[in-house]
């Protein structure tokens, strides 16, 4: 082994800022280690100047910006540290790889010519990935990646760890002050959350009115007395070692990012706050690791007190011995399998691993239990070629659970020893018994074309999932398999769905549910770590909605992906087929807007309110829409957006509205300025399109129309904003949408309502009707629509599943195209230009008015364009220069494509009887 190891990487700061990157190399060995002319080849690019020396058990760290972690580690100096490299370190994870160069001298054999030639010889290398079993707080969390002992393999990743920053935050201090307005219901309770993946200790809470503290217990002095933990919270816990003022805190502990629903902590306050009260909400907070925004809440949204936590400069161990660094760890455990994927009843599982440790591993042992008994049983793995091992001395070790009664359910996990003296042990999964590898005995692949997802769970996770609440995110542990072939041990789930869907919920094995199910990032199923499975709730075709997302296609717009595919939940198949469905999120972003993915996501959501036990108690307050509320002092107050507009990927935070605010402002604007301050924003002609699909398939359930949500909203960091539809299971005659819905009733949004107001706009809006209209919204033999529903029905009779026939789709689709030609003959227009073709004027600058088709897009005069002013949905008026003497102005229509409109020409004969004037005559510098 080398004696230079890469001993640490801080790759996702949790600054955001490349700045904060580092590698830094470690010497294992007695002697020092001349590094001039080694360099990184791959990853990042450095190259180490002469005469470099790394001491004996010394560290080096290569700084992307050298001066700038000066300022962050007293203990880093121009001795240990270096810089700068060029490039930067994936987030997500990437191959990191350190060469050495190694001289050739040959020589000519007739002319003795020397010759040199320098090779670089890769000497250390890792490819780590941001997550999973690399660990979760290095991937953007404040945490660097640590080698834990430095004379492991580094490539394993098993030998590393998250360093340990739990120690070193200052305590924030989180409050607020503000009156009790634009919220719903009794001000009883505190919710207090953490708005992503993280730590916290939480102390001294105080919801202060007139001077007195409504929370019981504020301090925990008392335990958690008085207080309630749930969701993706509920492993929230009393710390006794530290607090602010004593040694009690509640350590607040979050899977994921919480919510007013089900994924919080709450308090019952000792007195309800009347509304119109002026309130006090504040805390003493200090961050641990993860995500550092935290939120304090009156349940009602009455109030809120936001805090971005303080998290030091000085995170990482750079220059230092790794906070995790033991002597001595135990073996790595990896690429663990069991085959066949879908053992038989009383055929052996075979289990293998690899398994390494620079000690030698003399013992792994394979435990396993039969779900549910307690009872485990241990069987040795061998690497000696018997016992089912393919290879001997391969360092894949191999262990033979015995065969099983159909439907057993097997749960296992390894332990392995080194040979160190005293030796260290190791598990996988790492945290065993508590998660597990799971195994189900007698499944069999269903016939057909279609994928199987199967969903492997305990009998003490099946109970733990029905008997919590129905909306909590945190993810309990499961195996997943696809088909026969892939496994995924360790993989997170729970309930995916609304408010309006959960209640019906039973168990991940009763009624019909929805899945999200997410997956180690090391370990991802077809490039994604997070997957959200659907069944047809109301389509007893299960066609309605990917056809919808192929309308967007035709449009252009953003559509997403839906896969069908059959699923089981511990040998349970969850109806007759499922669909494996792709949402909006970072991944989607990515996709569609790949020059400009660094934009603001967020989801419009309704605002409800729910008991302790995450139950919703309302029903949908409120909408999203871009209306002002406005509290004292006539600012926005953030508490009314925050649940009606839900921020999914803003800049590394969840507070962050200004994309939002600015768009509330345009569409809140004066009249004289509204148009402009809109088109500034938002893609108009985007929204009406998305708008115009939503209206074809009457899919009342969107952004825009009257259910406003199920639409996600994206503001690109250089564009304006844009619309993602989804989750789309109304529409096409399948819930309450008849063939003749209305195309514009009245909204609750008064501001979308002013947008269907604005003649330019809603002319986008049927220009785009009247192309799905006559365009691809047809049915009949050979139609694309009735092809495409034809070959699904088809395959799913081959498959042998039970959905009907589409012909009612198609009925729908062809009254309701028969429905909306009444409503395009209601803006039916030909071209034409207003007054005579022939006319004389005085004046240089003409100004022409006409009518035209909603299919005119812009209008060319004598081959240039020009964007009419659309004063109604048809009529338009235009300003044309002209020059002295007599001139002919040939106008045509185009459409969005730049065609010409059929009968979309005009020829009009100006004379203008003035003088031309010259701009040098006219322009003058005037401020």
């Amino acid at each position: 082994l080398q004696d230079i190891v890469i001993n640490e990487i801080m790759y996702d700061p949790i600054s955001g800022a490349s700045e904060d990157q580092y590698v830094e190399l470690h010497n294992r060995g007695f002697n020092p280690v001349n590094l001039g002319g080694w360099r990184f080849v791959d990853g990042i690019r450095f190259t180490f100047p002469m005469n470099t020396t790394l001491p004996a058990d010394g560290y080096l760290v290569v700084a992307k910006n050298s001066s700038h972690l000066l300022t962050n580690y007293a203990g880093l100096t121009s001795a240990n540290l270096i810089g700068d490299f060029d490039g930067q370190l994936a987030h997500g994870g990437e191959h990191l790889a350190l060469a050495a160069p190694e001289t050739i001298l040959s020589t000519n054999a007739t002319t003795l010519v020397v010759t040199t030639n320098t090779f670089y010889v890769v000497v250390e290398e890792v490819t780590y990935v941001g997550g999973g079993h690399w660990g979760a707080w290095s991937a953007g969390g404040g945490s660097s990646l640590e080698l834990v002992d430095a004379h492991s393999d580094n490539r394993a990743a098993a030998n590393w760890a998250d360093s340990d920053e739990t120690g070193k935050a200052p305590w924030s201090l989180v409050e607020t002050t503000g009156v009790l307005d634009l919220g719903s219901g009794t001000a009883d309770r505190l919710q207090v959350m953490l708005l992503g993946q993280g730590e916290a200790l939480l102390d001294d809470v105080e919801v202060l009115v007139a001077g007195a503290n409504r929370v019981p217990n504020p301090g925990f002095e008392s335990g958690t007395t008085g207080w309630i933990f749930g969701g993706t919270h509920s492993k929230s816990s009393w710390e006794t070692n530290s607090g602010y003022n004593s040694d009690h805190s509640l350590h607040l502990r979050a899977s994921d990012r919480g919510d007013n629903a089900a994924n919080r902590v709450s308090a019952q306050l000792t007195a309800a706050i009347p509304a119109g009260s002026t309130a006090t909400l504040r805390a003493k907070v200090r961050w641990l690791r993860g995500h550092p925004e935290i939120l304090l809440r009156l349940k009602g949204n009455w109030l809120e007190a936001f805090g971005h936590l303080s998290v030091p400069a000085n995170l990482g161990t750079p220059g230092a011995p790794n906070s995790q660094a033991r002597p001595n760890t135990g073996p790595a455990i990896g690429d663990v399998a069991h085959r066949p994927v879908l053992p038989q009843p009383n055929q052996s599982i075979r289990v293998t691993a690899r398994v390494s440790d620079p000690d030698g591993v003399p013992s792994v042992t394979l435990k396993y239990r039969l779900d549910p008994a307690a009872t485990v049983l241990s069987v040795p793995m061998v690497d000696d070629g018997t016992g089912g091992d393919a290879l001997a001395g391969d360092g894949v070790f191999t262990g033979l659970i015995p065969g099983q009664a159909p439907g057993t359910l097997v749960a296992f996990h390894l332990e392995a020893l080194d040979g160190f003296v005293p030796g260290a042990s190791t598990q996988f999964p790492s945290d065993a018994p508590q998660r597990e590898c799971l195994v189900r005995v007698g499944e069999i692949q269903p016939p057909g074309a279609f994928g199987a997802y199967r969903l492997w769970l305990t009998t003490a996770t099946v109970a733990t999932w029905a008997g919590r609440e129905k909306l909590s995110n945190e993810n309990l542990d499961g195996t997943f398999v696809y088909g026969d072939h892939r496994v995924i041990y360790n993989a997170g789930a729970h309930y995916s769905g609304s408010p309006y869907t959960t209640p019906g919920y039973t168990s991940p094995v009763g009624a019909l549910c929805g899945y999200d199910i997410i997956f180690p990032a090391d370990d991802p199923f077809l490039g994604s770590t997070h997957m959200v499975l659907d069944w047809p709730v109301r389509d007893d075709t299960d066609q309605r909605e990917q056809l919808m997302f192929w309308f967007l296609e035709q449009y252009g717009l953003p559509n997403m992906y839906r896969r069908y595919v059959i699923m089981f939940v511990n040998g349970v198949r969850r109806g007759t087929i499922y669909d494996d469905v792709q949402q909006p999120n970072g991944e989607t972003v990515e996709e569609w807007f790949s020059d400009d993915s660094e934009g603001a996501l967020v989801k419009p959501d309704c605002w409800d309110e729910f008991s302790d036990a995450g139950d919703r108690e309302t029903n949908c307050l409120d909408l999203d829409a871009l209306e002002l509320y406005l509290t004292t002092g006539g600012v926005k107050k953030l508490a009314r957006y925050r649940w009606i507009w839900r921020p999914r990927a803003i800049h590394g935070t969840a507070n962050d509205y200004s994309d939002l605010f600015h768009l509330v402002d345009a569409a809140n604007a004066p009249t004289n300025g509204y148009l402009s301050a809109m088109e500034e924003l938002a893609d108009m002609e985007h929204w009406m399109r998305t708008f115009a699909m939503n209206d074809l398939a009457s899919y009342w359930d969107a952004f825009g129309n009257p259910n406003a949500k199920n639409t996600f909203l994206y503001k690109p960091t250089h564009g304006t904003w844009k619309l993602m539809c989804w989750d789309m299971d109304v529409g096409l005659g399948v819930f309450n949408d008849p063939v003749n819905d209305p195309l514009f009733p009245v909204l609750n949004d008064t501001s979308m309502n002013r947008v269907y107001a604005n003649p330019a706009w809603l002319r986008l809006y049927w220009c785009a009707l009247s192309e799905g209209v006559n365009g691809f919204f047809q049915t009949g033999p050979g139609r694309p629509i009735d092809t495409l529903l034809d070959a699904k029905y088809a395959a799913f009779q081959a498959s042998g599943l039970s959905l009907n026939n589409p012909a009612a789709i198609k009925s729908w689709i062809s009254q309701r195209r028969a429905f909306l030609l009444t409503q395009l003959n209601s803006v039916s227009a030909t071209f034409n230009v207003t007054g005579t073709n022939s006319f004389s004027t005085n004046r240089n600058l003409v100004s022409l008015t006409g009518t035209a088709p909603v299919t005119v897009h812009t209008i060319t005069v004598n081959g240039a364009v020009y964007w009419p002013t659309w004063t109604t949905v048809n009529a338009w008026r235009l300003l044309i220069p002209v020059t002295a003497g007599t001139s002919v102005l040939n106008l045509a229509g185009l459409d969005r494509f730049g065609n010409v409109v059929s009968n979309a020409t005009r020829a009009i004969t100006v004379n203008y009887t003035g003088a031309d004037e010259l701009a040098e005559d006219n322009v003058v510098f005037n401020e």
